[in-house]
């Protein structure tokens, strides 16, 4: 078979085409043809790329292989990158979104399991009950409770406690929750309904409910010898005040409140003339994106990017389940680091929910009364919760539990 093509004739010396044309007058044309190979069924073709350049070269090699022989390909340069780059195709494992999810279902179960861990009831008046908490993160530091007549009581860690309190041991009740000994002092009282309570270094912050807003200060310490500072607003200025934020801000600290209409920041609270007004026209209850209203609505927001449906602000998760209708003082915390928040109803009944996917935490075993997360009531409205790293503590009526998360044992 002749290689050569209409006008033009094949060199095998030079392996290319050139016209006839360029021949001399009168030579012959040159005839070459193809000299065909045949390959045994023993024979392949091995294909590798060139890293010289864009265009690839395919190389014919021919391995002659014995009957019964196996054939080892090594991974070519551009293979072998591929595989270092790429180890999920050769290597399949865990992603970090993956782990990330194993992780949140991991503290989802520790939640759901979670039992109380201790119980101390404070000594109130009659018919009074625990409306605001505050606690240090040590489980066995300080902690400061208010009650709906105004009195604050003030629980002092075990280093600090009395003698007087080995004539009152603890002991566990009929459920099997142990009940701790009276370490709980009334220290002083407002007069009216204490709506937060707040820690800051040595001091704690308390601010009082009423036609005529109060905020205290004072020392933790009762040996330590400090002034006690309290002072009323101006009914002019502030009156109903819903909630109240105390921030660490030099030795005492500033206050942001909500109050009827508006909100005020108060710098410095020992000098309470540097207050600064901010009329919103409605009542400022929480200023935290994840919001729990009087109709039971549970939802979360995020204030950079307000999105409104129908002049409707929307939010980004609906926590369902809440169960609530006319009550405005219900407790709920968000657990660090913000994975969680649990929230009491109106029900007397805890629960859960996944700030990432607004999903409801279960309980396992809810039907125990001991559960956190228990389907039975508690003996009295849960006002106020409190959350550290690794600790939760419920005021419900007349008494605080302590519940450590992810713990399924008694104390």
């Amino acid at each position: 078979m002749s290689l050569n093509l209409p006008g033009f004739y094949y060199d095998p010396e030079r392996n290319r085409y050139f016209p006839i044309s360029s021949l001399p007058a009168g030579a012959p044309i040159p005839s070459a043809k193809a000299n065909p190979q045949i390959r045994s069924a023993n024979q392949f073709d091995i294909s590798e790329s060139t890293s010289s350049g864009s265009k690839r070269k395919r190389q014919k090699t021919s391995l002659d292989l014995a009957p019964g022989s196996k054939l080892t390909l090594q991974p070519t340069r551009q293979q072998s990158r591929r595989g270092t780059m790429y180890p999920a195709r050769t290597n399949p494992g865990i992603s970090f979104a993956e782990r990330t999810h194993l992780a949140h279902q991991m503290e989802t179960h520790a939640i759901s399991r979670t039992r109380l861990r201790s119980q101390e009831e404070l000594p109130l008046g009659p018919g009074c009950r625990l409306t605001a908490l505050a606690v240090q993160d040590d489980p066995d530091g300080y902690q400061v409770a208010g009650d709906s007549r105004g009195w604050l009581f003030v629980r002092q860690p075990s280093s600090q406690r009395d003698g007087q309190s080995a004539d009152h041991p603890g002991h566990f009740d009929e459920m099997g929750v142990y009940i701790g000994p009276m370490r709980w002092v009334c220290d002083m009282g407002l007069m009216t309904k204490i709506t937060a309570v707040s820690l800051i270094q040595d001091r704690f912050f308390v601010s009082s409910f009423g036609p005529h807003a109060k905020i205290l200060v004072g020392a933790l310490d009762a040996s330590e010898e400090s002034d006690i500072s309290a002072f009323i607003l101006e009914p002019a200025k502030a009156y109903d005040m819903w909630t109240a934020v105390f921030e660490a801000d030099g030795r005492t600290g500033s206050a942001t409140l909500g109050l009827h209409k508006k909100a005020m920041y108060i710098q410095d609270l020992d000098n309470r003339m540097s207050t600064r007004s901010l009329n919103t026209g409605s009542d400022v209850m929480e200023w935290e994106i994840i919001v729990a209203a009087v109709a039971g609505d549970m939802q979360s927001f995020d204030m950079r990017f307000m999105r409104t449906e129908d002049d409707k602000t929307r939010p980004l998760l609906e926590f369902r389940g809440h169960n609530n209708s006319c009550m405005h003082d219900l407790g709920f915390a968000v657990l660090p680091p913000g994975d969680f928040v649990v929230a009491a109803g109106m029900d007397r009944q805890v629960r859960a929910w996944s700030t990432r996917t607004g999903e409801r935490v279960m309980g396992t075993g809810s039907g125990s009364p001991d559960r956190l997360l228990s389907a039975s009531p508690a003996d009295g409205d849960i006002l106020a919760i409190c959350a550290t790293e690794r600790n939760l503590w419920l005021a419900c009526d007349r008494s605080v539990s302590h519940v450590e998360v992810g713990s399924a044992g008694k104390q």
